[in-house]
């Protein structure tokens, strides 16, 4: 079936880049979205009011606690997608608003459960909307979103320790990658008072890819890897997708 070939094909993926990091890579860091192929079936299968949400969260602050803090994340954003969004006039400046409102909200809840827990928790968070040929991202912590077409280009800031000494000049990128102090974070939601979240918006480029991963993730690939396997992953779906809408249209 046409959900199985897809199936196959985002196994394919994954299983490739387990042998380029020696199986230690775990699927859980990646969230691989290719919305070129949005764009590509747009005529077919959705309408110019079609929007898409998808959000990647790494739970900090031990197994339990970041657990508990990503999934409460990942529900409320899951709630404000089917509840608050629908109502929403799709203009930049109003659901830049709204995220930023619903990133307090998190923020707020995650601190609330941990006073009750009484506990330290807290979880990354990088969302991304589209809508249209718009994007718009709400990021905080060190998740990534990355777009990708001749190119791969980091659309978000990492709020750690060593991506603001590499920002501020005291240290070189290079040196940041070989420091061990990689897991720590400036920013994420639960840890302080207000949550500030980065609000990013923009156009999407014809033909691109956008990736959501986790550090977990992009710490063990570099640019060039992450391009060649979209593209490979991209055929294959484009194939897939193309096949499953032509028999939706015979049938």
């Amino acid at each position: 079936s046409a959900v199985e070939d897809a199936i196959n094909s985002l196994g394919e993926f994954t299983d490739s880049f387990d042998e380029i990091e020696n199986n230690i890579i775990d699927i859980d860091s990646l969230i691989f979205i290719l919305f070129y192929i949005f764009h590509k079936i747009t005529g077919y299968c959705f309408t110019s009011d079609a929007i898409l949400l998808a959000a990647i969260c790494d739970g900090v602050g031990g197994l339990e606690g970041g657990e508990t803090a990503s999934y409460t994340a990942v529900s409320m954003i899951s709630e404000w997608f089917d509840e608050e969004l629908p109502v929403l006039e799709p203009e930049v400046r109003i659901l830049k608003k709204r995220l930023e409102s619903l990133a307090e909200s998190i923020n707020s809840r995650i601190r609330y459960e941990n006073e009750r827990a009484g506990k330290k928790s807290g979880t990354t968070c990088s969302a991304l909307l589209l809508w249209k040929r718009y994007y718009l991202i709400c990021h905080i912590g060190d998740s990534r979103i990355y777009t990708v077409d001749e190119k791969v280009y980091q659309l978000t800031e990492d709020h750690s320790w060593l991506a603001e000494e590499v920002r501020k000049g005291r240290m070189t990128a290079e040196e940041a990658e070989r420091d061990i102090r990689k897991n720590r974070i400036l920013k994420c939601f639960g840890a302080g008072q207000t949550a500030a979240p980065d609000l990013l918006a923009g156009e999407v480029r014809d033909p691109s890819s956008f990736v959501l991963c986790t550090d977990g993730f992009w710490h063990r690939i570099t640019g060039e890897e992450l391009k060649e396997k979209l593209a490979e992953l991209e055929s294959k779906l484009v194939q897939t997708a193309a096949g499953f809408l032509g028999r939706q249209l015979e049938s």
